[in-house]
């Protein structure tokens, strides 16, 4: 634990993750969900990515917004996550209209498979994946094996702001998280 704490070992291990951003206007943006509270409130992870998704739209880069995400939750109430976020984008000013929700997928794989075909149906050809950095690598392998030409969008700081024991001690549970993840995936073909 010391080791993890009081090392760069977190940061070292979450840079072989970082996707180069690649920001430019596309046919629509892909907001990945990351988690609701009990209480029905974005957690962080999905505030960050909602709130970029905003500005983004904003600066005119996607004229719509698929919000791929399901209902989560392990104990009722249920909420949808998707149904939150968007929520969160029109209180931020996003247009009904710009919004598409997508509610059936409940892991990243899925988002990837249930993207690919609301893409293919609304006639979009290329978009921005936003998610966070952290997990912006495993998400854009599940994408590419769809052949979804999607490009990095990623948000938040992770990389940036593990500095002391116990930011680095959250740095590696999630780049834990997202390597055993890819792992996974590779396992199970979804990558």
């Amino acid at each position: 634990m010391a080791i993890i704490g009081l090392t760069p070992l977190p940061n070292l291990l979450a840079r072989q993750l970082y996707v180069t951003p690649q920001w430019a206007p596309s046919d629509c943006m892909v907001l990945l969900g990351g988690g609701v509270l009990s209480g029905g409130k974005l957690s962080t992870a999905s505030l960050e990515r909602t709130t970029a998704a905003a500005i983004f739209y904003r600066k005119g880069l996607a004229p719509k917004i698929i919000i791929s995400t399901g209902v989560t939750g392990k104990k009722t109430p249920y909420f949808s996550e998707a149904k939150v976020m968007q929520e969160t984008l029109l209180e931020l000013g996003i247009p009904q209209e710009a919004i598409v929700l997508e509610e059936r997928s409940t892991r990243t794989a899925e988002n990837a498979r249930e993207v690919a075909q609301l893409m293919k149906e609304l006639g979009f050809n290329d978009g921005l994946l936003v998610t966070s950095s952290i997990h912006m690598k495993r998400a854009l392998l599940c994408f590419r094996k769809y052949d979804l030409p999607l490009r990095a969008a990623p948000v938040g700081s992770a990389l940036e702001d593990a500095h002391s024991f116990t930011p680095r001690i959250l740095l590696f549970d999630a780049v834990f998280h997202e390597y055993a993840g890819i792992l996974y995936y590779r396992l199970r073909g979804w990558v």
